[in-house]
């Protein structure tokens, strides 16, 4: 049986970066949005929950985030957070 490339095992992880946009349409508007870490890896966020949405509302915030790793779009893995807290300057 071929295993397609965009599904994983789930995997629990913690990330500290900085939450990006990803993607865009033709005119423009962001489409996706993703973790950029410090390490430079790039999560792109999972939109489909409820903490997933409220993530733009905080772009180009330092996070440090908790989730899962569920798949990967080709370029990047895909995160759905469970959790989140901002990352004031001094707390680094």
């Amino acid at each position: 049986m071929k295993k397609s490339n965009r599904s994983r095992a789930k995997d629990s992880r913690e990330v500290l970066g900085i939450i990006i946009p990803n993607a865009w349409d033709a005119d423009g508007r962001t489409t996706a949005w993703a973790i950029s870490t410090y390490n430079e890896n790039l999560y792109r966020i999972n939109m489909r929950n409820k903490i997933g949405k409220q993530l733009p509302e905080i772009a180009g915030k330092k996070i440090k985030a908790s989730g899962t790793i569920g798949s990967t779009d080709g370029s990047a893995a895909i995160m759905t957070i469970t959790a989140y807290i901002i990352i004031e300057d001094a707390d680094i």
